[in-house]
């Protein structure tokens, strides 16, 4: 409407008429060229976004190459799954809401499993860690845990052990609780191999890192997660790369659960996630520390515990960035800016509050 007005007006090209109503009328044109990258083109774009445009809501801003328009309008999204995994690497249940805790959801992620070295094993290592089962019942402060051809273990959650065992995950130097025994008997079997469950010792914490620029998120502990307290992924994003297999012809039964999210968010477009920078959902507050780096875990089938190399192949061919293959996005709880109690809850909106622009 502007430009018309300014034309109506007389304004034309190569006029005098550099500002009209406070307002530069002026044009500047870019030109890629055959070494232009995604990269190069998103940082303009960044750039003229965070010092020209006038900011109203619902403006996205995409992390990557997504094949959408830089300021595609925010569409309304809700939380469609919350889902716990209790030990790292084993499959989770899911929950229609759930308490937030300092460390994340609570119980996320607060045993691992390690090796008679006392190496932490996940599926990459030990692929029928996805047929284990562990479940929380807070009515009886319990944890059962399921596995083909197992009788069911169960775990006292007061039970805390004692043997303190030193261990590293994602680099990190931590002590955890090993429980020996039954327990550790219960896995050897199901894995074939000598191993034990270790549970999170209260008095040593981690803290999640921001991978943009690897600076540690102050005040933001974690368990024995990777990176993050809440890892979130789109059901519309996860549409995205099965239309791609399936035009490319690999048949893959995939699904949110191959990416191990705690959040599944449901409506808007895929990738719409990329512009998030802090969210609200319902009245608890998130903020987005960056996308997460994909590896062959995706690539687990969860019927066979056999791994191949879709999705991973695909998503690399366009969701790839400095090295980094990346499908959703990491989150952090303000509790500051959240209410107390700190519960969240399926069917809850989900509000852009700030977008995410990388630095």
């Amino acid at each position: 409407d502007e430009v018309k007005r300014n034309f109506s007006s007389g304004h034309v090209c190569w006029d005098a008429n550099d500002v009209i109503d406070g307002k530069p009328t002026g044009a500047v044109r870019i030109s890629p060229t055959y070494v232009t990258t995604f990269e190069d083109i998103n940082a303009c774009i960044e750039f003229i976004y965070r010092y020209f445009v006038i900011k109203e809501s619902g403006i996205h801003l995409p992390l990557s190459n997504t094949g959408r328009e830089p300021t595609q309008a925010y569409e309304s999204v809700i939380l469609d799954k919350i889902i716990v995994y209790p030990i790292k690497s084993c499959a989770g249940f899911e929950v229609s809401s759930w308490t937030i805790s300092p460390h994340g959801l609570s119980y996320d992620r607060e045993w691992t499993v390690i090796d008679h070295s006392g190496a932490y094993l996940n599926q990459k290592k030990a692929p029928k860690l996805c047929w284990i089962v562990p479940t929380i019942n807070l009515e009886t402060n319990s944890m059962s845990i399921d596995a083909p051809s197992m009788p069911t273990l169960k775990i006292d959650l007061s039970d805390i052990p004692t043997s303190e065992t030193k261990l590293k995950v994602c680099g990190d130097s931590v002590v955890g609780l090993s429980y020996g025994g039954d327990v550790a008997a219960w896995f050897s079997t199901f894995l074939g191999r000598p191993t034990d469950l270790v549970r999170k010792s209260v008095h040593h914490e981690r803290k999640s890192r921001n991978r943009e620029n690897n600076n540690v998120c102050l005040n933001q502990a974690i368990s024995f997660s990777n990176e993050s307290q809440f890892l979130c992924v789109s059901e519309e994003s996860v549409r995205d790369i099965v239309s791609k297999l399936d035009e490319q012809g690999d048949v893959k039964d995939l699904s949110y659960l191959h990416f191990r999210p705690n959040l599944v968010v449901k409506g808007g477009f895929a990738f719409q996630e990329d512009g998030w920078g802090v969210v609200r959902i319902g009245d608890q507050i998130l903020k987005s520390i960056g996308g997460c780096n994909r590896c062959t875990m995706i690539c687990i089938d969860l019927k066979t515990a056999s791994i191949g190399r879709e999705p991973l192949r695909t998503l690399s061919k366009y969701r790839r960035k400095q090295g980094r293959i990346l499908f959703g996005q990491h989150f952090v709880h303000d509790r500051n800016q959240s209410a107390d109690p700190f519960v969240i809850r399926v069917g809850s909106p989900l509000d852009l509050v700030e977008e995410y622009i990388q630095s």
